[in-house]
């Protein structure tokens, strides 16, 4: 699953890249915006779409996505997982994403992370939702939706979440792991490692080049 509204020169590559390591049980599903959409050209991409293999979900018009913040506060919001209540678990990555065809284990972080569509529902319709009373748009970090998950999970007594050693092996951002199932911003929390992890995952050129930095770090920290 996938929310995007840009047509960046990468998303049909990245998302038949999903689709062929996923595998056909997976259907891979991107939510955009019906203004920004134009079926692309590709006909392995169309070809998918006909093979239900991908499939392209519009959002609803008032639905602000364009900002890293406000797309943590949308997944906050019961709609995006009524949509895919029906599966049992749901990966959701982003367009800074990539999970490696070597890797040999078929989330921890949320930029890739597997999520209960059906668990989350019950979270928001619980009394004890309390993220809005929390979020803030103003402040860089705010709430962020999946900590926020997590710790609400941590509650529920039926609840069977991973633990820092077997995530790190799935999704590494911040957490190192030497052959993990992918990666989520890689040039942004390991940039000085991107020729280890060329070697292994050479879909990584895959994801968005974005020179970002981080918030603590200086310009001479590159």
């Amino acid at each position: 699953m996938l929310i995007e509204t840009r047509m960046t020169d990468n998303l049909v590559p990245l998302m038949l890249h999903f689709s062929q390591v996923l595998g056909p049980s997976w259907q891979v599903v991107l939510f955009t915006m019906e203004e920004t959409w134009a079926m692309p050209p590709s006909v392995h991409f169309q070809n998918a779409i006909q093979n239900e293999r991908i499939r392209v979900q519009f959002l609803p018009h008032d639905a602000i996505v364009t900002q890293w913040i406000w797309v943590n506060y949308f997944l906050t919001r019961p709609w995006i997982w009524q949509q895919v209540e029906s599966a049992s678990r749901v990966l959701l990555f982003q367009m800074d994403s990539i999970i490696c065809s070597n890797s040999n284990m078929t989330g921890y972080n949320g930029g890739l992370s597997l999520r209960n569509p059906k668990m989350i529902l019950d979270i928001l319709a619980s009394p004890s939702n309390d993220f809005d009373a929390k979020w803030d748009p103003g402040l860089f970090q705010s709430y962020i939706e999946d900590q926020w998950y997590y710790a609400k999970m941590k509650e529920l007594p039926h609840a069977k979440l991973p633990n820092e050693d077997i995530a790190k092996q799935f999704s590494v951002e911040q957490e190192w792991y030497d052959r993990p199932v992918g990666y989520h911003a890689p040039r942004l929390y390991n940039r000085k490692r991107m020729d280890e992890i060329w070697k292994y995952c050479p879909e990584v050129e895959l994801v968005n080049r974005d020179n970002k930095r981080l918030p603590w770090e200086s310009d001479d920290s590159k």
